[in-house]
């Protein structure tokens, strides 16, 4: 499949940053933030919806800082705050003042902590946020101690992301070599580590998230094993006026299992 968005990289805060862009023509910008498993990459999380987004949109993917071609570098002090302030600064560096955000699992649940914010890090327009926010996935933590990249493992990972398997023996060497980028398992893996001993410690991540006023837009699956319906119908619950789409025969990535569907939800969201 041609692709015409472009790979590019930038040096923010001397770490070195890789990301998608497209529809550089575009007056407004829209960030998609990727998923947090072994092996996510803006670029697999984004590629079947991205060029479709830049028809009307300025579009920027950054990977996070851990994975994909991005600085491996993992925060013990908070690594949220430290992702939310990189992704704060290339945004200033490339000049956006503010954007709609799309963020797909540990995106989502990104962007929907920051909007409870009253002066978050990033100016969100409005958000849509894709099978994440509330706790961690279900399964997560078992996950996270027994993946050692090796093909069955990334299949299992595909399998708890998609309904069905759609993919190809070539998607899954790519998902397989991403995860196996160097430094990028060290900072995945490194969120289990607990020390032995009570720390005084205070995260910025908040999950109040009566308190977003931010237009949101929720997606999630009817079949999703990771964050089930419920869970997706609760968050709604809580965020207020927000919207929620749940679609069938759909596991944790509506965007990539029905791009049709999450193009023009999506679109009549941010257009209205």
């Amino acid at each position: 499949m041609s692709q015409s968005y472009t790979s590019r990289y930038l040096d923010v805060n001397d770490l070195k940053t890789h990301y998608l862009e497209a529809g550089e023509g575009n007056d407004e910008t829209l960030v998609l933030i990727h998923s947090g498993e072994f092996g996510a990459t803006a670029e697999l999380s984004w590629e079947p919806v991205i060029d479709d987004l830049a028809e009307d949109y300025h579009v920027l993917a950054p990977d996070l800082l851990g994975y994909g071609r991005s600085e491996k570098v993992f925060d013990f002090g908070d690594q949220f705050d430290r992702r939310v302030r990189h992704v704060g600064a290339f945004l200033d560096a490339l000049y956006v003042d503010e954007a709609h955000f799309i963020g797909h699992s540990m995106g989502a649940g990104y962007i929907a902590s920051l909007a409870c914010e009253d002066d978050p890090e990033w100016n969100m327009n409005k958000i849509v946020l894709v099978s994440g926010g509330g706790g961690a996935p279900q399964g997560f933590g078992e996950i996270l101690h027994n993946f050692e990249a090796t093909e069955e493992d990334v299949r299992e990972i595909l399998s708890l992301l998609f309904y069905e398997e759609w993919y190809d023996q070539a998607y899954v060497d790519r998902k397989r070599a991403a995860s196996r980028i160097p430094g990028h398992w060290q900072s995945t893996a490194a969120i289990r580590f607990n020390t032995p001993f009570e720390e005084d410690r205070e995260f910025r991540r908040s999950h109040e998230y009566e308190r977003v006023d931010v237009p949101t837009l929720i997606f999630g699956g009817q079949d999703d094993p990771l964050q089930p319906p419920e869970a997706m119908t609760e968050l709604h619950e809580m965020i207020p006026g927000s919207e929620l789409v749940l679609l069938e025969e759909t596991h944790h990535s509506a965007h990539i299992e029905h791009p049709e569907e999450f193009l023009s939800r999506t679109r009549e969201f941010l257009e209205s």
